[in-house]
């Protein structure tokens, strides 16, 4: 089966798209799995946002509360200037 991708116009085979069980066809055709990576560059994310989405995921996925603040994570200055290269 083919669909439309609503993100760039582009038709596309059904194995290109992720499964969706809320949609209709089954598919998510908001955007296909491409158009989903390039939309996602995490080097332009900034490492503390990262940590924190990492942590509240890993707390999710083993059913722990989640009470981290985002203003909670603090990066040293030598460490970013370690890690800039």
């Amino acid at each position: 089966m083919n669909l439309i991708c609503k993100n760039c116009g582009k038709t596309k085979d059904s194995s290109k798209f992720s499964q969706h069980k809320g949609c209709k066809s089954g598919f998510d055709i908001s955007r296909y799995k491409l158009c989903k990576k390039s939309a996602l560059d995490y080097s332009k994310v900034s490492i503390e946002k990262r940590m924190y989405h990492r942590a509240k995921s890993r707390d999710k996925s083993k059913n722990i509360e989640f009470d981290l603040e985002f203003d909670d994570i603090v990066i040293p200055e030598i460490w970013r200037n370690i890690n800039s290269f």
